[in-house]
């Protein structure tokens, strides 16, 4: 049984870290965008995950910390087409001292849909010895009040039970 979804209105109480019209070249065969395109717009989310963490990229290149993705866990939940809008927004649901588990929702906002949700689990990252390191003071007082506040959301969190922090 797939767990529940939250209503596009609660997801978009979440800061949208991105927003973009789909371009053409994300079509495949099929008419519609091709998965490897959702965790491209994952992955553009980065600048702004990294600003709610309290790192900017400039931070991340000078203090050599920054962060590493483990595993994702991927739901697609209505198509995407070329031209679409779209958005990306991120709930925290749990970490520990060295890692952290999320969802990252995408909005389609032509079609008023959920998209997709994509879990993740990630852990913080010394970038000179390419290891796992505890989170940064100022990472984990930033991260402590995401997971605080995304906790007290009253809508559902579609985590697939595979991933844990």
């Amino acid at each position: 049984m797939s767990p529940a979804l939250p209503a596009v209105e609660d997801v978009l109480t979440l800061p949208s870290l991105i927003e973009l019209a789909v371009p053409p070249e994300w079509e495949d065969i099929n008419g519609h965008v091709n998965v490897q395109h959702y965790l491209a717009i994952y992955e553009r989310a980065t600048p702004g995950v990294l600003a709610q963490l309290g790192l900017s990229e400039d931070a991340v290149r000078e203090q050599r910390f920054g962060v590493f993705d483990l595993a994702h866990h991927i739901r697609y939940i209505a198509e995407i087409h070329v031209g679409d809008r779209v958005s990306g927004h991120l709930r925290y649901v749990s970490k520990s001292a060295k890692r952290v588990l999320g969802v990252f929702f995408i909005v389609n906002h032509t079609r008023e849909r959920l998209a997709a949700t994509i879990e993740f689990l990630a852990i913080g990252a010394d970038l000179e010895a390419r290891r796992a390191a505890a989170w940064p003071d100022s990472v984990v007082e930033h991260l402590g009040a995401l997971v605080d506040t995304h906790t007290q959301l009253r809508w559902p969190v579609p985590l697939s039970g595979v991933l844990s922090s």
